[in-house]
Formats: structure tokens, C-alpha cells, sequence
């Protein structure tokens, strides 16, 4: 397929859904140009991925990146890898990409890219806690800056990783680990680092307890390993085959293994 065949064949219809295609990364300078420097004079990629999980800052190691400011928009990139989004946390906690719209939606996002209100942050190990910073505007960093406290992620109690997950699951919920059969599957995950493939790691939190309506209900251990017994999913599960009808409410405690500490988390569900 030529890329005149794909503009016409893949990228027009996808723009028509209100899709976007970004540029990742290519060691090819001289293609990158060609594809990028189109993009410029007709659109085409509509952003340019910078901070990344696998390598720390796509605009550092191909310099000539820089070239693009102020014509398509710069973004982090957090290309979905891995089973469970869950394990993905590092991550997800370490760069995003922050954007200036009215409404956080999806038709606000679209605008934003077309007018480069965009940003991209890192805060995290990576960085060696120091704030990484790429937009193409200016005026649009010094705005976001501003109002840093709406979203700034790191040393920020009102916005904080979650120590633990706690899903009621259904029959129906054919894509979750744990899903029950029959009734109510209560399921927590505990917060751990995690690879750069998305796995768990090194545990982070400890799970503690469960309670159920007040009462203390048994979880069991799951571990979920490959061929080679590498861990590829760890979680707590409760099984509820026969639950009560009516307003149901669940909450997990965990042990923040750093500090002792313990945290809770509460749902609340329907059955």
C-alpha cells in the first residue's frame, strides 16, 4: 500500500470516526521527514509521541523532532501494552499528556490537538524526580502551568496512585480476571511496581482484609503465572455465588509496605 493509498483507504475514514494517528518513533531520519514533513502541508499525523516506556524521551534521542514544534502537536504516549492495565501503573503515573478545553471529553481533546493546546509531562524515576516538560506553544505551557494544582499527579494528596483496586464482578464481565460463573466475584488488586511489559513486579501494598456489609469476608490468593513461572497476573478474590439482592457495599484494607501504613478502599454495588 502506498501512502497515498493509505491516506485515502486508512487515514481518511479514520479521521471521519474522530480517530488520530500519532507518530511513535522510525531510526529512519530521512522517512520520518517525508511522512512528517507531509503531515505539516496536509495533515496526516496528528501528534508526536515524546516521553515513553521504553525509551525515556523519543525527542532526545532523535533530535530533529525539535524541528516539528509549533507545527504538530507533541504528546506522551502510553501505547497499551501488557493484560491488565492495572500492572501498567508506573507508568500511567509517571507521564501524561495534559491538554487546555473546556469540557474534558473526547470533542475538547480533538480541538485541542487541531490548535497544539498540548502538553506533555514526566515526573517519576525515569526523570530522577524532575518534571520533563515538551509543548509546542508557549503561551499553552504557561497556561497549563498555572493551574498546575488541577492536575499535577506527584506529592499531591488531593491526586494520589490508588493503593489498591476493588471490582465487583459479574457473570458478564467477560474481560476481567476472576469473573464468577454465577453471582458476585469481589476482586482486589494490590498496587506494584511493575515491568516495562506491564507484569507485576515487587509488591508495593499488602492486602489486609475484606469486609462485605460490615462483615469480614475470606478472599483467596490468586497467582497467575506463564510456561516459565514468571507472575503474570496476582490478585484477591471472593466469591459470592448466592449474594443477597439489594445495595451491597465492599471495602479492602491494605499495608503500604514502605511505611506500614494502612489505606482502605469502599465500593458499592447492585445486585
Amino acid at each position: 500500500m502506498t501512502w497515498e493509498d493509505f491516506r485515502e483507504r486508512r487515514l481518511a475514514p479514520l479521521e471521519a470516526a474522530g480517530g488520530r494517528l500519532i507518530w511513535q518513533f522510525n531510526e529512519n531520519e530521512e522517512l520520518t521527514r517525508v511522512y512528517l514533513d507531509d503531515s505539516v502541508l496536509r495533515g496526516g499525523y496528528a501528534a508526536i509521541a515524546t516521553f515513553h516506556f521504553g525509551n525515556p524521551n523519543f525527542a532526545n534521542a532523535e533530535p530533529f523532532l525539535q524541528r516539528y514544534r509549533g507545527q504538530i502537536p507533541y504528546i506522551a504516549l502510553q501505547d497499551a501494552h501488557g493484560g491488565e492495565s492495572w500492572w501498567w501503573g508506573d507508568m500511567l503515573a509517571g507521564f501524561r499528556t495534559v491538554f487546555l478545553a473546556e469540557e474534558p471529553t473526547w470533542e475538547g481533546w480533538l480541538r485541542a490537538l487541531d490548535n497544539d493546546w498540548v502538553a506533555a509531562f514526566r515526573h517519576d524515576a525515569v526523570s530522577g524526580g524532575q518534571t520533563w516538560r515538551h509543548a509546542g506553544r508557549d503561551d499553552v505551557l504557561a497556561a497549563i502551568q498555572r493551574q498546575w494544582q488541577a492536575w499535577r499527579w506527584w506529592e499531591n494528596p488531593r491526586i494520589q496512585r490508588p493503593a489498591v483496586s476493588l471490582v465487583a464482578l459479574a457473570p458478564e464481565d467477560e474481560f476481567e480476571a476472576g469473573r464468577p460463573e454465577s453471582g458476585i466475584a469481589i476482586r482486589a488488586r494490590c498496587w506494584w511496581d511493575n515491568t516495562a511489559q506491564g507484569l507485576p513486579k515487587t509488591p508495593r501494598a499488602e492486602f489486609v482484609s475484606l469486609t462485605i456489609d460490615g462483615k469480614e469476608a475470606a478472599a483467596e490468593l490468586v497467582e497467575i503465572r506463564n510456561d516459565k513461572e514468571a507472575l503474570q497476573d496476582v490478585y484477591y478474590l471472593c466469591a459470592l455465588p448466592n449474594p443477597q439482592p439489594g445495595r451491597r457495599r465492599a471495602e479492602a484494607v491494605v499495608r503500604i509496605v514502605e511505611t506500614g501504613d494502612t489505606v482502605s478502599r469502599a465500593i458499592e454495588f447492585e445486585v
